[in-house]
């Protein structure tokens, strides 16, 4: 890996296995919109549960293996099962089991960034996980399959870089077509309008 964009590497055990992971300092085009990438990976006999509590992130989780199943924090009954998803902006923890064995990549964005990458108000995900697929379509599969088939944590990262800094200029460029457009039209909102805005 290239040293100077790891930020943090760790381990240790689990009680019936063992777990790995990297923090990866995105490219710096995205130091606006994303604070981290984590990858990691884990290997036990039985399944391992989290509790994720709440933080000011929107957080993009890839499974590279098996599902996640969700669980509901107050009744312990399965939710249902998830693979690659948004978990939006909450004020209470969620559960989450995964299988005995696998690995993912989580990104944690601003929200800023993850209304530029989903290119959708935030309301419409927030607390609540939606499956990537649903809000990207085939580009969430095909994804899933380009961070499956690379060969090391380098150029998983390294392809998420590609993808999330064009998903962005997408969205400035169908952003500033819009402003140009109503500007054209005269109905540009007072406050975009200079020529800096546009």
């Amino acid at each position: 890996m290239t040293q100077g964009r790891i930020i943090s590497k760790a381990g240790g055990e689990l009680p019936c296995g063992y777990w790995q992971s990297f923090g990866w300092m995105p490219h710096p085009g995205l130091a606006l919109h994303i604070r981290r990438y984590n990858g990691y990976f884990e290997r036990s006999s039985q399944r391992v549960r989290r509790r994720e509590l709440p933080a000011g992130e929107v957080a993009l989780i890839i499974s590279l293996g098996p599902r996640w199943r969700s669980i509901d924090p107050v009744t312990g009954a399965s939710i249902g099962t998830l693979r690659t998803f948004i978990a939006g902006l909450d004020d209470t923890y969620s559960l989450v089991d995964s299988e005995t064995s696998g690995a993912a990549i989580q990104v944690d964005f601003t929200p800023i960034g993850a209304r530029q990458l989903l290119q959708l108000p935030m309301h419409l995900v927030s607390k609540r996980t939606t499956e990537l697929t649903d809000l990207l379509g085939s580009q969430a599969d095909r994804l899933v399959e380009r961070l499956a088939e690379a060969p090391d944590w380098h150029s998983r990262f390294l392809t998420l870089d590609n993808f999330l800094l064009s998903r962005i200029r997408q969205y400035r460029r169908s952003t500033r077509e819009n402003r140009l457009g109503m500007a054209a039209t005269g109905s540009l909102p007072w406050f975009c309008s200079c020529p800096e805005d546009l």
